[in-house]
């Protein structure tokens, strides 16, 4: 059986890079997490004015994340590692190009997720870490570059990824600090295009909603007044965010600069530049499927792959 502590998922996502280093507890089902890390790479900064191309500062900032993980993982034991790519990396014009320089300047074999492996992956995570059983049920991951949904109900499930994201949104519709009325509308009117029609059908069977991603576990923080140092797996997963609430804080960070959200308990200045638009994004969510509350998950994609190495470790074992 694989050891614990022993290995190390990593993702590069469009805003954040991120790693997991866990395995199994004591009691079977159970993950004992080790070691938990993130940075900011902001993948998508520049990439709209660079012809959809992913910048040398962008490579320059992911190599950088990249070997520090190695660096702190090993020092903790780490042999094996499983780095995964996702969100932006999918769209951008150069982004096999991106990979291959990546792995020639880190050593790492980097797999690129699909949006559908993507989904399934979180809604894995999520599902296990919120106990939660057959649908229905909407379980969704609000990245940097995209967006993922796991839409459940008595037929089955079916998956979604649309290329939609706090980042990428942020850079393609917000150039005033803080935004314009007009700004916010056709950022609205974005999200909910690529939205409405997956959700809509779901909207009849009143599905339990989870949430998951930095966004998500943000504004829980932030609503129940957690400060960033303490936000982990014991104190968000399971967070209820209630539609009104989420209403209230959005029109209050509407009116402040990113310098002055950033002084906002549970928001960190990394992502102060992009909360807004994420939050609009999950007041849509919860707008389409007639929503008023959402639970927030920080385990998602990290714990979803995790768990699924180390069940193959032990069937081959």
């Amino acid at each position: 059986m694989f050891m614990s502590g022993r290995l190390a998922v990593i993702e590069l996502g469009t805003h954040t890079a991120r790693m997991l280093v866990g395995g199994w507890g004591a009691a079977p089902g159970v993950l004992r997490e080790t070691l938990r890390d993130r940075v900011y790479v902001r993948l998508a900064e520049g990439m709209r004015s660079n012809g959809g191309r992913l910048s040398g500062e962008a490579l320059d900032r992911a190599v950088a994340a990249l070997r520090g993980f190695r660096d702190r993982a090993g020092a903790s034991g780490v042999e094996r590692f499983v780095v995964i790519g996702t969100g932006v990396l999918r769209e951008a014009s150069n982004g096999q190009d991106f990979l291959r320089r990546l792995a020639g300047a880190t050593g790492f074999r980097l797999r690129l997720l699909s949006g559908e492996e993507e989904a399934r992956f979180t809604a894995s995570g999520v599902l296990w870490a919120l106990g939660m059983g057959k649908g229905p049920f909407v379980v969704f991951d609000l990245g940097g570059g995209s967006t993922e949904f796991m839409i459940g109900g008595e037929a089955g499930t079916e998956v979604f990824s649309v290329p939609i994201g706090a980042a990428v949104l942020t850079e393609a519709h917000f150039a005033a600090d803080p935004p314009l009325e007009h700004e916010i509308e056709m950022l609205r009117r974005a999200v909910d295009r690529a939205t409405e029609p997956i959700l809509k059908p779901a909207r009849g069977a009143s599905p339990r909603l989870a949430g998951t991603g930095g966004t998500a576990v943000t504004l829980a923080a932030m609503l129940h007044g957690l400060p960033v140092e303490r936000i982990d797996v014991s104190t968000v997963n399971g967070l209820r965010v209630e539609k009104p609430a989420l209403t209230a804080l959005f029109e209050e960070m509407r009116r402040l600069k990113v310098s002055e959200r950033a002084r906002m308990t549970g928001l960190d200045a990394g992502r102060a530049p992009v909360i807004l638009a994420g939050t609009l994004c999950i007041m849509q969510v919860m707008e389409h499927l007639d929503a008023s509350v959402m639970t927030v998950s920080l385990s998602d994609l990290l714990e979803g792959i995790l768990m699924d190495q180390l069940k193959g470790e032990k069937h081959a074992s």
